[in-house]
């Protein structure tokens, strides 16, 4: 796919992200599936997940069974930042759930670019921009680097924290009805502003201050993110109604939404959440990670490598039939079995 074609050379970026938890307190015990046939025969029309759940015994599932919820923004579908009145443009991962996160600035660590994105895309939406969140008050916790394959000659290398509701009062306090409440106010009085004309004569400084980005804040279960999440890899699908009408009504005009942006890797990420049992255990894990050895172990791809050079290294690293980065359902279940042992382990 000409997507996935580096032209040239290619460039590697280091970005940071952060995986917003917490422990639901919905009935123990309850448990959610995802196999194949949560995406019904629509699934055929996808490979890539048809083959994620053929494993050598039959079809794999993942059972979610630690009650994780996850804080998730779905984008807005236009960047009016980019656009103008006589040309839209669209987000990247255009009405998508998506997690906090974008790339690390020069001079920045790895964590301090973590709080920023948190700040910038969640705590403003929140009307946390008041200070009454400080971000050297905020609590991450390191857990895993993915990265991204080349898309537009550019791969991502993504340090993944965790922020816990239990350790973060800005995140168990939270009243996700008011935030949405306050949003919709804010994108009728910026649809005012756009539609007399007003905002096409700010500066740039003042559009960044009222251009939505966020359309809505929502807890939902994590196996619901990684369902909507991979379902971005079947053509179709949408994750819920606002984002097929947005499509709908662009696709006339926009060559970009043709289709949905591929969120394979986060689904990958956020599938490894749910082998943490509890707080306790993410913080002994994260206790001992480090930013470096963890990219070490995970970068496939470097700067400057070309298209010839990629496609050997991505034939190298999938010769064995499963995406290292992603765990198919065998795979996790065994790491689910090794984490649990080494829990009882660790209480003895």
């Amino acid at each position: 796919s000409d997507t996935f074609t580096v032209k040239g050379k290619l460039s590697v970026h280091e970005s940071a992200t952060v995986i917003c938890l917490r422990q639901s307190q919905r009935t123990s015990g309850k448990s959610e599936t995802i196999s194949v046939n949560t995406f019904g025969s629509e699934a055929a029309k996808s490979p890539l997940i048809s083959s994620l759940f053929s494993e050598n015994d039959g079809p794999g599932e993942y059972k979610f069974l630690n009650g994780w919820e996850i804080l998730v923004g779905q984008n807005e579908v236009i960047n009016y930042l980019r656009s103008t009145q006589t040309k839209l443009v669209t987000m990247r991962y255009p009405g998508e759930f998506k997690l906090a996160g974008g790339n690390l600035d020069e001079g920045e660590s790895l964590e301090a670019c973590a709080k920023r994105e948190l700040y910038e895309e969640f705590l403003r939406p929140l009307g946390k921009a008041d200070g009454s969140v400080q971000l050297n008050d905020i609590i991450l916790h390191l857990f895993s680097v993915k990265q991204t394959r080349p898309v537009r000659s550019r791969s991502n290398l993504m340090y993944n924290y965790i922020a816990l509701a239990e350790e973060n009062p800005f995140l168990a306090n939270l009243d996700i009805d008011d935030v949405n409440k306050k949003l919709r106010q804010r994108r009728k009085s910026f649809r005012t502003k756009v539609i007399s004309g007003e905002y096409w004569k700010l500066s740039q400084e003042e559009k960044e201050r009222i251009s939505p980005e966020v359309h809505k804040l929502e807890w939902m279960p994590l196996s619901e993110m990684i369902k909507l999440c991979l379902s971005s890899m079947i053509p179709g699908f949408y994750v819920n109604e606002w984002q097929r009408q947005q499509f709908t009504m662009l696709s006339k005009d926009s060559k970009c939404l043709r289709r949905r942006d591929p969120m394979f890797m986060t689904a990958a990420t956020l599938l490894e959440v749910d082998l943490i049992q509890n707080a306790r255990s993410l913080k002994r894990m994260s206790d001992r990670l480090t930013e470096k050895e963890l990219a070490n172990a995970e970068q496939w791809l470097f700067e400057g490598m070309t298209n010839e050079d990629v496609l050997r290294v991505t034939k190298r690293r999938l010769s064995a039939g499963a995406n290292p980065s992603f765990l198919t359902p065998n795979r996790w279940n065994s790491a689910r079995k090794e984490l649990d042992a080494a829990e009882r382990i660790s209480r003895l």
